[in-house]
Protein backbone atom coordinates (compact mmCIF):
# COMPACT_ATOMS: atom_id res chain seq x y z
CA UNK A 1 0.00 0.00 0.00
CA UNK A 2 1.50 3.32 -1.04
CA UNK A 3 0.64 6.56 0.70
CA UNK A 4 1.75 10.10 0.03
CA UNK A 5 4.24 11.93 2.24
CA UNK A 6 1.47 14.26 3.42
CA UNK A 7 -0.77 11.34 4.38
CA UNK A 8 2.14 9.61 6.14
CA UNK A 9 2.90 12.74 8.17
CA UNK A 10 -0.76 13.21 9.01
CA UNK A 11 -1.18 9.62 10.21
CA UNK A 12 2.09 9.49 12.13
CA UNK A 13 1.35 12.81 13.82
CA UNK A 14 -2.04 11.60 15.01
CA UNK A 15 -0.50 8.37 16.30
CA UNK A 16 2.25 10.29 18.09
CA UNK A 17 -0.26 12.68 19.66
CA UNK A 18 -2.36 9.74 20.86
CA UNK A 19 0.73 8.03 22.26
CA UNK A 20 1.71 11.19 24.14
CA UNK A 21 -1.73 12.17 25.38
CA UNK A 22 -3.03 8.74 26.47
CA UNK A 23 -0.63 8.34 29.41
CA UNK A 24 -1.07 12.01 30.25
CA UNK A 25 -4.82 11.54 30.46
CA UNK A 26 -4.40 8.68 32.92
CA UNK A 27 -1.99 10.72 35.03
CA UNK A 28 -4.18 13.82 34.88
CA UNK A 29 -7.15 11.92 36.30
CA UNK A 30 -5.17 11.50 39.49
CA UNK A 31 -4.67 15.25 39.71
CA UNK A 32 -7.25 17.76 40.78
CA UNK A 33 -9.25 19.21 37.84
CA UNK A 34 -7.53 22.60 38.15
CA UNK A 35 -4.06 21.14 37.64
CA UNK A 36 -2.64 20.32 34.24
CA UNK A 37 0.60 18.70 33.17
CA UNK A 38 2.99 21.41 32.02
CA UNK A 39 4.80 20.60 28.77
CA UNK A 40 7.69 22.25 26.94
CA UNK A 41 7.95 21.33 23.28
CA UNK A 42 11.32 21.01 21.58
CA UNK A 43 11.27 21.52 17.82
CA UNK A 44 9.02 23.97 16.01
CA UNK A 45 9.50 22.83 12.42
CA UNK A 46 6.88 21.97 9.83
CA UNK A 47 5.65 18.78 11.52
CA UNK A 48 5.08 20.57 14.83
CA UNK A 49 2.30 22.61 13.22
CA UNK A 50 0.31 19.39 13.10
CA UNK A 51 0.58 18.53 16.79
CA UNK A 52 0.61 21.96 18.43
CA UNK A 53 -3.19 22.31 17.95
CA UNK A 54 -3.85 18.86 19.41
CA UNK A 55 -1.79 19.57 22.51
CA UNK A 56 -3.46 22.93 22.99
CA UNK A 57 -6.94 21.37 22.80
CA UNK A 58 -6.18 18.77 25.46
CA UNK A 59 -7.82 19.49 28.82
CA UNK A 60 -4.91 17.73 30.55
CA UNK A 61 -2.02 19.73 29.07
CA UNK A 62 -0.67 23.21 29.65
CA UNK A 63 1.84 23.97 26.88
CA UNK A 64 4.15 26.44 28.57
CA UNK A 65 7.23 26.67 26.38
CA UNK A 66 8.57 25.87 22.94
CA UNK A 67 12.11 26.01 21.63
CA UNK A 68 13.96 25.34 18.42
CA UNK A 69 17.51 25.45 17.11
CA UNK A 70 16.33 28.46 15.09
CA UNK A 71 15.16 30.98 17.72
CA UNK A 72 12.99 32.94 15.26
CA UNK A 73 11.04 29.77 14.42
CA UNK A 74 10.35 29.17 18.12
CA UNK A 75 9.27 32.78 18.56
CA UNK A 76 6.90 32.53 15.58
CA UNK A 77 5.35 29.31 16.92
CA UNK A 78 4.98 30.80 20.42
CA UNK A 79 3.18 33.84 19.03
CA UNK A 80 0.96 31.83 16.67
CA UNK A 81 -0.14 29.34 19.34
CA UNK A 82 -0.05 31.82 22.25
CA UNK A 83 2.64 29.95 24.17
CA UNK A 84 4.41 32.09 26.70
CA UNK A 85 7.59 30.85 28.31
CA UNK A 86 7.13 30.78 32.06
CA UNK A 87 9.78 31.33 34.68
CA UNK A 88 9.89 28.67 37.43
Amino acid sequence: MKISRKEFLDRSTKIAAAAILSPLALHARELSPERKIRIALIGCGSVSRMYFPHLLKSPFVDLVCCCDIIPERAKTAAEKFKIFNLEP
